[in-house]
């Protein structure tokens, strides 16, 4: 597998090497779609999946591109050996000519309150007791930890 962010054209891409399947992935997509460039898919997994049912019987390379937006993520996103690509081929993972898609799992934090002190607060709900958060103050500033 390959994971790439590649100057240049998909043409380009695609022209330098001998590629089997595209697929597309859009913050706006559908995973219930095809997967094409008019109708992409939603998230990273649904593209893996796509991909994993091409690779056994490779005739070229797989590119998924990823649109530019954000891609928020709830679960960490694994790949193995049967994302790799067979018979010489490869699967590549780029992001799309000319943008930018950005993997995200953060949490946003909501519903913040004065601390006192120039301080704020947010509940966050998926923190365990073994982060640590840093805090901020109003400009920004690096203030300690927590």
């Amino acid at each position: 597998m390959v994971l790439a962010t590649l100057p240049g054209s998909r043409a380009r891409l695609e022209a330098a090497r001998q590629v089997a399947a595209v697929f597309y992935v859009a913050p706006t997509g559908d995973d219930g779609q095809a997967g094409s460039e008019a109708a992409p898919f939603r998230t990273l997994e649904r593209a893996r999946t796509a991909a994993r049912a091409l690779t056994a019987g490779m005739t070229g390379d797989i590119v998924v591109y990823l649109r530019g937006g954000v891609y928020p993520l709830t679960t960490t996103v694994t790949f193995d050996a049967a994302d790799s690509g067979l018979n010489g081929f490869h699967v590549i993972y780029a992001a799309y000519p000319g943008e930018t898609p950005v993997l995200s799992g953060g949490q946003r934090l909501t519903n913040w309150t004065a601390a006192g002190g120039n301080l704020y607060r947010a509940p966050a709900s998926r923190w365990t007791s073994t982060w640590r958060a840093t805090r901020v103050t109003r400009a920004g500033s690096r203030a300690g930890t927590t």
